[in-house]
């Protein structure tokens, strides 16, 4: 079966510039037409009118995750947030083999290409779990090939901070008995760093007028 890929535009608050909205607007493009080129996955696009129409109607960061979780028919789906350009070596089915080879691993992140995976813990680097592929995070961000049936209880949103859900994600992974992990060698490029809009709580307005 073909792996579900969720590709995710959009965030709420206040307007960008659009000078920004478009510089988006094409990194987004871009990652996209790289998605669409990878073998064995199905893709789709997920953006704030979609999540109101199917019902869903918390911060864009927790409603695109339980969207993809009900809505996946593969046991293992991605979703990626729109600046992370996946390189040109297919790295779809890599990924599902290092999940498949750690069973207890609830999420598998792509590490970054412009530097070593970003390990984000609090407990001492050898204490996480590691293996020569991959290394324990207590949270993930980028793409995110995730386990179906892991988190399916998801917890509030922070209300001072709607825009960031992967430190509350991590820990509810931890919670059912599973681990959020880096690759080592599978790397993105994440083209959008420097370039945030959802941390300056603006709206992606492209996305809401398309």
């Amino acid at each position: 079966m073909d792996i579900d890929v969720y590709f995710c535009q959009g965030g709420a608050g206040l307007d960008p510039p659009d000078w920004l909205v478009e510089l988006r607007k094409k990194m987004s493009d871009l990652c996209l037409a790289r998605w669409q080129q990878e073998e064995g996955v199905n893709v789709h696009v997920i953006t704030p009118i979609l999540l109101t129409q199917a019902g869903y109607h918390a911060p864009f960061q927790k409603s695109r995750r339980q969207y993809a979780e009900t809505s996946t028919r593969s046991d293992i789906y991605v979703v990626a947030d729109d600046d992370c350009l996946i390189g040109s070596d297919p790295i779809v089915g890599m990924a599902v083999d290092i999940m498949q080879q750690n069973p207890n691993v609830g999420i598998l992140a792509l590490s970054e290409r412009t530097g070593p995976p970003m390990v984000r813990a609090n407990v001492p680097l050898s204490e996480l779990y590691q293996t020569e592929d991959l290394i324990e995070s207590h949270a993930v961000g980028g793409v995110r090939f995730c386990r179906k049936g892991v988190v399916t209880d998801w917890p509030a949103h922070d209300p001072d901070n709607p825009y960031q859900y992967d430190s509350i994600h991590g820990p509810a992974v931890k919670k059912a008995g599973y681990v959020s992990a880096y690759t080592k060698a599978l790397q993105m490029n994440h083209i959008g760093a420097g370039y945030s809009i959802t941390w300056r709580g603006a709206a992606w307005r492209f996305w809401e007028e398309k």
